[in-house]
C-alpha cells in the first residue's frame, strides 16, 4: 500500500502494452488508476495468513 498513499493511485503495470481482451483481473495498462478500495495480505510462519480489505470513507 505504500504506492497508493495520498493521491490514491495505482501505478501502471510496466511493459503491458496490449492486455488480453478477456482478462479476468483488473489491470492498469498505460496510466495510473484512482482507487478507493485496496487489499492487504500478510503471510507468516506456520501457515498464518491474514487478509484485509480497506475502503476510503469520507
Amino acid at each position: 500500500m505504500g504506492l497508493i498513499h495520498p493521491p490514491r493511485l495505482f501505478p501502471p503495470t510496466r511493459n503491458l502494452d496490449s492486455p488480453s481482451v478477456g482478462a479476468a483481473i483488473d489491470i492498469v495498462p498505460r496510466e495510473a488508476k484512482r482507487v478507493d478500495t485496496v487489499p492487504s495480505n500478510s503471510f507468516g510462519f506456520g501457515g498464518t495468513i491474514a487478509n484485509t480489505v480497506m475502503r476510503r470513507v469520507e
